[in-house]
């Protein structure tokens, strides 16, 4: 009977399109996470540098990273460098990496990009960061090093990465 098999034919093309929108959503809620979490180190960045908060800023890193001797100094070097309020700015994930064991998350790490990132003065910079937002060794989360770039292509860096990721 015909109206059988178009009954049968709607059946084929409604549960593989159920899948696929389960799989969509299901997918999205775990960006949109990250998504979050990296808004909101961004935000508390900014912040920090704003109030020139060098203990809020200092919290942000992971303990591996905050041990080391030069940590406080960079910061205070870095509040120089942004001399001016920071009046404007966008961030976006410029990579994502997730370790997966046994359908376990045992490491998520991102790399936020800031830019630009305007001051008050005028001037402009980049800013990116190393953060890992899950990781086995409890001592690694956070973030691991910040680096500041200016128009001339100048870097400047808080914090050391190679504590966390000795290959980079």
């Amino acid at each position: 009977k015909i109206s059988d098999i178009l009954h049968f034919s709607k059946q084929i093309f409604i549960f593989p399109l159920i899948v696929i929108i389960v799989t969509t959503l299901c997918s999205c809620s775990k960006t949109t996470s990250s998504n979050i979490t990296v808004k909101g180190q961004c935000d508390e960045i900014i912040r920090c540098f704003n109030e020139k908060d060098s203990d809020g800023l200092k919290s942000m890193f992971c303990e591996t990273v905050k041990k080391s001797k030069n940590l406080d100094k960079q910061i205070a070097d870095a509040f120089d460098i942004i001399d001016g309020k920071i009046v404007s700015y966008d961030y976006l994930i410029g990579s994502e990496s997730k370790s997966v064991d046994e359908g376990k998350t045992t490491k998520l790490e991102v790399y936020p990009i800031i830019r630009p990132l305007v001051l008050s003065n005028g001037k402009e910079y980049e800013l990116y960061f190393y953060s890992f937002l899950i990781h086995e060794k409890e001592n690694n989360v956070g973030i691991s090093e910040i680096v500041i770039c200016d128009s001339d292509g100048n870097e400047y860096v808080i914090g050391d990465v190679s504590l966390i990721h000795p290959n980079l």
